[in-house]
């Protein structure tokens, strides 16, 4: 099992990034970051960040945090979002 102390750091990253892709310095920064890769990019980061905090509040495996309720909600958002950007696209 993975020790909380990395699994904290790893939660507090996630919403470090979060925050950070909300401020204006992003599309400054990445001028061809379009919005879809931004929602991409937090939902798959909301993943991680949930799974992680169910590893370290729960004291839950790995998979057992995947499939987890709220998780598995916000894996199907990120499945979703990303099936939109990249199979949608190109029909």
């Amino acid at each position: 099992m993975v020790g909380a102390s990395t699994l904290a750091i790893v939660v507090s990253v996630v919403q470090l990034l979060i925050m950070f892709l909300k401020t204006p310095l992003v599309g400054q920064l990445f001028t061809k970051l379009t919005d879809d890769l931004k929602i991409i990019l937090v939902t798959g980061l909301t993943v991680v960040g949930g799974v992680s905090s169910l590893m370290l509040t729960e004291q839950l495996p790995f998979v057992a945090a995947l499939i987890h309720s709220t998780t598995v909600a916000a894996l199907s958002v990120f499945a979703h979002q990303l099936y939109k950007h990249l199979v949608k696209k190109d029909e």
